[in-house]
């Protein structure tokens, strides 16, 4: 007898900052029955010290296979890739059928039968337009304060041709649902950096769900180069969820925005038992371009650059009241000041190499 539904494996893999590694984790044992594959990746001695106490000190579910390794690698992705490759080893041995690989700065928002019955149908879809080997279906809510003005067009539509959401791009990601089949056929791999990544597999019809169940936790702490930066929120009381939905949201998979526009985390996510700006930024800060879109997200919202989320989103029954609110003005201030300070370094290093070239070619033989 063959199986009654494909299976699931969720992989969460963090590094440096146990709460949203715990957050992760609790928010698929939450919504699913199913088995997660964790990998911590300790950043420190303190870091991994800091790790088995928490292990220690508390309650794993059953379902959770849990594993660490020591972070390494290109500064951004660390040794996240080895961690997926990991995840992939494991359910080809077990024979999963999917894989969700969701990073610790996320949240599972909800999940049911129905995603995975859908997942089924644009798998087979996108394999029936574009060949055998497609990897990846999107998962996220996309964030507006990120893909406001230029980057607007690079967001799902729902394609009635195809019948799912597609866009054109990275037919890989570090979130989303991954086919065993598709990896099995082209022989997939996380290698590389990020760009290289996405540079190497790139289709016409990218496909993601039709309604996102995975919602990035909004302007992060975030580990780069070994280090925590920004300020770490905790909702109280401890074990309480990052983010809530909207009261209204449905998570009907046929029903949805594909007549009305994007399904924009803003429109249905809120932090909880915390406070951030809004529109939300769901990366680190330390670039400056963030700042650009926000004051244009902001003005298309109708919003102050200094919104916050607690101003837009109601207290609705059982949501924790609002606590600390990132990013903090010195955060801010300190990847701003950085942010420039290394864009003016990079000018000034450009223009002594082209005054230096220019010197070579003017020089009489």
């Amino acid at each position: 007898m063959g199986k009654q539904r494909s299976s699931v494996l969720h992989v969460v893999v963090g590094a440096g900052i146990i709460p949203h590694f715990h957050n992760a984790i609790q928010s698929i044992i939450r919504n699913t029955e199913d088995v997660v594959f964790a990998v911590y990746n300790s950043i420190s001695a303190d870091d991994a010290a800091s790790f088995a106490n928490f292990v220690a000190t508390s309650e794993v579910d059953a379902r959770v296979v849990l594993t660490t390794i020591e972070n390494g690698g290109p500064s951004k992705t660390g040794s996240l890739y080895n961690a997926y490759n990991l995840a992939i080893d494991y359910a080809t041995e077990r024979d999963f059928d999917y894989l969700n690989f969701v990073q610790s700065d996320c949240q599972l928002m909800w999940w049911s039968d129905g995603v995975v019955n859908r997942l089924d149908e644009i798998f087979s879809a996108a394999e029936e337009a574009d060949g055998p080997g497609v990897l990846c279906v999107g998962t996220t809510f996309p964030v507006f304060g990120k893909y406001v003005g230029s980057l607007l067009p690079s967001v799902s539509r729902f394609n009635a041709n195809l019948g799912f959401y597609a866009a054109a791009g990275a037919a890989v990601g570090d979130v989303g649902v991954f086919s065993m089949s598709g990896i099995r056929a082209s022989g997939f791999r996380f290698i590389g950096t990020e760009a290289e990544l996405q540079n190497t597999y790139r289709r016409k019809n990218v496909p993601s769900l039709d309604v996102p169940c995975v919602a990035f936790i909004p302007w992060p702490a975030t580990v780069r180069n070994g280090k925590v930066t920004g300020t770490v929120v905790e909702p109280l009381p401890v074990g309480t969820p990052f983010l809530r939905l909207e009261p209204g949201f449905t998570p009907d998979l046929l029903k949805n925005y594909r007549e009305n526009g994007t399904f924009w985390m803003e429109d249905w996510i809120a932090p909880n038992g915390w406070d951030c700006l809004f529109p939300y930024w769901p990366t680190s800060i330390e670039n400056p371009k963030w700042l650009k879109r926000r004051l244009l997200a902001c003005r298309e919202w109708g919003v102050k650059p200094w919104a916050k989320a607690s101003q837009v989103f109601d207290h609705s029954a059982g949501a924790a009241p609002a606590g600390k609110s990132v990013p903090a003005g010195k955060d801010v201030a300190l990847a701003l000041g950085l942010g420039y300070f290394r864009r003016l370094d990079s000018f000034l290093h450009r223009m002594v190499l082209s005054f230096a070239k220019r010197a070579r070619s003017m020089r009489v033989p």
